[in-house]
């Protein structure tokens, strides 16, 4: 008997000195009554095409005459990585929980090459509204600066295990109930449509790839200083956030080209996304809020701008210098704030 299952309220988690553990992928299985999968993990250094798969009901194929089985069809997640080129190893414990309430399957491990070391998380879950959905979500930290490659996708090598004639005898035959017919792959995901051969069902695999896009920008940084400090410029530029709203910089320039409705409009799309990394953005805000009526906003990031090297808000006056563009700036927003360039005579 085991006694490695551990339960907790809703939860029911373990932990294991290795991902391909055959009992603990069968209990942290899941499904809505359409499709199912197993709990594997998608990042596994040997290929284990009868443990990882996915099952659609309804989907049967002959395995032997007169026999049939429900179709092993291909493993929906699939992920290898490199840390500096180098092949990762597990270091430490698989841990695994399944949330019975919400239906989230988890897993989180370490990968390690060398000294450098890599945390792995996966949440999955399959849909209940739209039930030919499977979502899985990885997040990768590394604990060093590390250049690392991520590769996702589909195994094709998913095999179902005929049941023996007899069965007191380990079963060693393997068979494909599956033809691959067609494969298109893009930038944002890729899509494979496989059929059974005897049957002639055909299942439609729409794989789609979303890197993280939305995130709080204070989440980001630390204070008022720029979000490189806390986090690499390769990460940030897999969230939906802008260094300076260079639209809001055009459209104080030439405030007389813009509607109110686009100029509110844009001020509501680029602030919250602006990361302020720029030492001229707290002014530019200013000015365009101080164009537009945005009293209380004018005066936060005017304060901002009016100090930036005195307080040195942004941490970085020490090794930058003194930042002339923003008292350029500001000297616009208390002195001329209405003024504006003149258009050119011929559309730009």
């Amino acid at each position: 008997m085991r006694n490695d299952i551990r339960l907790k309220g809703w939860e029911i988690e373990c932990e294991s000195n290795t991902w391909d553990e055959d009992f603990h992928e069968s209990v942290f299985f899941i499904g809505n009554g359409r499709i199912g999968i197993r709990g594997y993990l998608p990042y596994d250094s040997v290929e284990r095409p009868l443990q990882s798969g996915l099952y659609m009901s309804g989907i049967f194929e002959e395995i032997k005459d007169g026999i049939t089985d429900i179709v092993h069809l291909p493993a929906p997640f699939l992920e290898d990585a490199l840390i500096d080129g180098k092949s990762m190893e597990l270091e430490g414990k698989v841990l695994r929980s399944l949330n019975l309430q919400d239906g989230v399957f988890q897993t989180r491990y370490k990968l390690a090459a060398e000294s450098k070391r890599l945390s792995v998380s996966h949440e999955r879950f399959v849909a209940l509204d739209n039930t030919g959905y499977i979502i899985q979500k990885t997040k990768l930290t590394a604990e060093t600066d590390v250049s690392f490659e991520w590769q996702t996708g589909v195994t094709l090598s998913a095999r179902n295990n005929p049941v023996p004639d007899d069965q007191v005898k380990d079963n060693e035959e393997i068979l494909c109930l599956f033809d691959e017919s067609e494969a298109t792959f893009q930038k944002s995901g890729f899509s494979i449509e496989i059929n059974t051969p005897k049957t002639g069902l055909r299942v439609k695999y729409d794989c789609s790839f979303r890197l993280e896009q939305d995130a709080e920008t204070f989440s980001l940084k630390n204070g008022d200083g720029a979000s490189y400090h806390k986090v690499s410029f390769d990460r940030v530029q897999r969230y939906k956030v802008i260094k300076q709203a260079d639209l809001i910089l055009l459209m104080t320039r030439f405030p007389g080209m813009f509607t109110e409705d686009e100029k509110h409009q844009a001020w509501l799309d680029y602030e919250p996304l602006c990361l302020h990394d720029s030492t001229l953005s707290f002014a530019t805000h200013a000015l365009f809020a101080t164009q537009n009526g945005y009293q209380s906003e004018a005066d936060a990031f005017l304060e901002k701008a009016l100090f930036l090297d005195l307080r040195d808000v942004m941490g970085n006056t020490g090794k930058e210098g003194l930042h002339l563009a923003n008292f350029g700036e500001c000297w616009q927003v208390l002195v001329h704030p209405y003024s504006q360039p003149q258009p050119p005579e011929t559309a730009l």
